[in-house]
């Protein structure tokens, strides 16, 4: 069994996988980061019963990209699976790709691993779209490059950033649920803010796919995932899937390649 960990800016995602399925899921959330006891209680809580009384010790695979929460879980896999194989996923892994980049190391893991499930479940080239507190777009290329991509602020740092930023405007709080409708021209404040920022978000995933099929001179498919994509999906124009689970399905897939590397 495997224990998949997505450390994000936002939540702290936790799934046991067995073969290819999610057999179970948590979460925590990130701000403020938990305490090491309240992640060594989550890992028991999701592995308790999983596998029968004589399962082998689960592997560990991470995707973080937030410094201090990797050092809190660091802490906590070592006091509850003490001997774990565990994956950090990395630029440093057998992912399967090659990596042409200017600065591989500087690639999120996120990013990382859903270029691989991308491609994994729809071959290449692909577009990967993460909706989540950045919104990222990562490409593989017909050759099984990954060649970059791009990152943009997500709706509620957008959100967040105008409140911040101004001396009237509000913070408007953007729920992760699908909107099919939402009017563009807002009658209040309140109303222009979330059209603005989730009319804008998905307008700006409608130019970069765009941009980045005519840079590959190729059609490719789209996959979003992350907390906004439900959000965002219904107003993108252009053909895309959703898949909730792209992360973890690329965290299981590179540790599994880790596990067969000499």
């Amino acid at each position: 069994m495997l224990v998949a960990v997505d450390a994000g800016n936002t939540r702290i995602k936790f799934a046991s996988v067995e073969a290819d399925r999610i057999t179970a899921r948590t979460e925590l959330a990130s701000q403020p980061a938990p305490s090491v006891k309240r992640i060594v209680q989550t890992l028991a809580d999701l592995t308790r019963g999983l596998g029968g009384d004589h399962a082998p010790e689960p592997r560990i695979a991470v995707c973080s990209v937030v410094p201090r929460l990797s050092d809190v879980l660091r802490s906590a896999i070592s006091r509850y699976l003490p001997g774990a194989a565990i994956t950090w996923i990395s630029a440093e892994c057998d992912i399967g790709l090659a990596l042409a980049l200017a600065q591989p190391h500087t690639l999120g893991a996120d990013r990382l691993a859903n270029a691989v499930a991308a491609a994994d479940a729809f071959g290449s080239p692909v577009i990967a779209v993460g909706c989540g507190t950045a919104t990222t777009l990562t490409v593989v290329n017909a050759r099984l490059e990954l060649v970059g991509g791009a990152i943009a602020p997500g709706p509620e740092l957008q959100a967040r950033t105008l409140a911040e930023g101004t001396g009237l405007l509000p913070f408007v709080s953007l729920p992760a649920t699908a909107w099919p409708t939402i009017d563009a021209i807002g009658d209040d404040t309140v109303k222009a803010i979330r059209s603005g920022v989730v009319y804008g978000a998905a307008g700006g995933i409608d130019r970069l796919i765009h941009q980045a099929r005519e840079e590959l001179e190729a059609n490719a498919p789209v996959v979003l995932t992350g907390g906004y994509a439900p959000t965002l999906s219904p107003l993108i124009r252009l053909k895309h899937t959703v898949d909730a689970d792209l992360t973890m399905k690329g965290i299981r897939i590179i540790a599994d390649r880790d596990l067969r590397r000499p």
